[in-house]
């Protein structure tokens, strides 16, 4: 076997006693909160969780949200009408693609879908930008870019006013969420689906 096929969801056989689905960094942090989920697209995601309609800061897990590749093309993120170039996280020699989730998740040709070894994380609301410079040193104002966020690289851009994301290798997702929510609950964030 010459590819990764065999590690890519979209591959695995179901069967009665079999059924593969994917489960983010944030998961058990979501879990201890009590959220509610339910399978989308082969991901576990979080439909409700807990007093998130207290929260003034929406911390949400939105790793099923959108697809990381690897490929041959520059790096780049898009967010349903646009492109930023951006330098990947992944480190040298690799690429990475995050694109918002419109209509259908099929990988596109030539691109291995290495998104289970991502999380993604959104800060959104009334004071996130204040969240992410407690967390960051990064120029807020010339986003995406990568950077350390919480001691943590990762790539960090803002798909809409007070609204941010991070995308991080999947081994910090639970560090990050902690960090993050940390931050925003001073400030009235918390968790949210």
């Amino acid at each position: 076997m010459s590819t990764l096929d065999f590690i890519s969801i979209d591959k695995a056989e179901r069967s009665d006693r079999f059924h593969p689905v994917l489960r983010s960094p944030m998961h058990r942090r979501l879990t201890e909160t009590d959220a509610v989920f339910e399978e989308r697209d082969g991901w576990l995601v979080a439909t409700h969780v807990p007093g998130q309609d207290r929260n003034r800061i929406a911390i949400r897990d939105v790793t099923a949200s959108y697809r990381i590749e690897e490929g041959d093309s520059s790096a780049h993120v898009e967010f349903g009408d646009g492109e930023h170039g951006v330098v990947p996280p992944t480190g040298e020699g690799q690429i990475l693609l995050a694109s918002y989730h419109v209509g259908t998740r099929a990988p596109r040709e030539g691109f291995l879908d290495t998104s289970a070894a991502w999380g993604a994380i959104e800060v959104d609301g009334p004071g996130a930008t204040t969240v992410m410079r407690r967390l960051t040193d990064l120029d807020l104002d010339a986003l995406p870019a990568v950077g350390a966020l919480a001691h943590v690289r990762a790539l960090v851009a803002t798909p809409g006013d007070e609204r941010y994301l991070i995308v991080m290798p999947q081994e910090f997702g639970h560090y990050l969420w902690e960090a993050i929510v940390d931050a925003a609950h001073p400030l009235g964030g918390g968790p949210s689906a």
